[in-house]
């Protein structure tokens, strides 16, 4: 759920901080059966870093909050932000995705007759 709610958040060009910590195993594991750059959706969607990831370690108060701080405080981070999720919004399309997905299989079919 917490990668769905980071991309609505994008379309919705709300900044944010994402943080995740899951016990060791699940990291171990994880890093070692998933190879992604990136944690969140927004990121991996960008293929680039647009919001900042607080990962196991990382993801404690002090550290979060300092990026939020960040986020509020410095006006050119957050435009940068801004512009990335904006980037992100782009690549994911607009409103109507439903309508498009239908087209595309409706002309598949009729070319496939």
């Amino acid at each position: 759920a917490s990668g769905t709610v980071s991309l609505e958040l994008a379309i919705l060009d709300v900044p944010m901080v994402i943080s995740y910590r899951v016990s060791p195993l699940t990291y171990f594991l994880g890093r070692r059966l998933i190879k992604v750059q990136y944690a969140s959706l927004v990121n991996l969607v960008a293929g680039r870093e647009v919001v900042p990831e607080l990962l196991q370690d990382e993801a404690v108060p002090e550290k979060i909050a300092d990026a939020t701080l960040r986020l509020i405080k410095n006006q050119a981070e957050r435009t940068r932000m801004l512009a990335g999720l904006a980037e992100v919004r782009e690549r994911l399309g607009g409103p109507g995705a439903s309508e498009r997905s239908a087209r595309l299989a409706l002309d598949l079919a009729r070319s496939a007759s």
